[in-house]
């Protein structure tokens, strides 16, 4: 039928697609900037929703601004993806996270393994990576429930740096918007 409408023929079922990636780099920033203040700035929403932060750049991708303290990330962002419609309706911060990070909710007795453990199962040891450092890195402490491997198994968990959440690769709102960290502050450089 669906020949004679015009369409491709379904008779024999195209298969699922071939995806050419080889990792993932998931950049969860928990307790960083808001998304007003990188990638999804407002500025026609006034000062009083965005604060001095009201001159969004222009990307590589017509039709994409992002924050003007990210200049060289608007050079690649033909490079990665920017979800801006997400949603969901719960307010705790650890159960939406762990929402988002496994697909389900965290009231089931089933603890889900997170996305990072899904790409180590289909991308890792098991599809034959060789490669010296582990398919699955998370670069601080294990946040909470989300960053586990779920039923998967320990094979899939992530290898944690161990790193603080304190450290440089976390900042306050006043630092970013004043575009360095606070580390540079702390040390007296302005």
């Amino acid at each position: 039928m669906g020949k004679r409408l015009g369409f491709a023929s379904t008779d024999t079922p195209a298969g699922p697609p071939q995806g050419k990636a080889k990792a993932v780099i998931q950049i969860w920033l928990a307790g960083g900037p808001p998304h007003l203040d990188t990638f999804d700035p407002k500025p026609e929403a006034g000062y009083d929703y965005c604060g001095p932060l009201n001159k969004p750049i222009q990307t590589n991708v017509n039709g994409i601004m992002i924050n003007e303290l990210l200049p060289e990330l608007a050079k690649q962002a033909d490079k990665y993806s920017i979800i801006r419609g997400m949603t969901h309706g719960n307010n705790s911060h650890e159960t939406a996270a762990y929402m988002v990070q496994t697909g389900h909710d965290s009231s089931d007795r089933l603890v889900y393994p997170s996305i990072g453990a899904v790409v180590s199962l289909f991308k890792g040891y098991d599809a034959g990576y060789r490669g010296l450092v582990p398919p699955y890195i998370v670069l601080t402490e294990p946040l909470g429930r989300f960053s586990e491997d779920g039923f998967l198994g320990p094979r899939y968990k992530a290898f944690a740096t161990g790193a603080t959440r304190r450290g440089s690769l976390s900042r306050s709102r006043e630092s970013w918007r004043k575009g360095f960290p606070p580390a540079t502050r702390r040390n007296g450089a302005t």
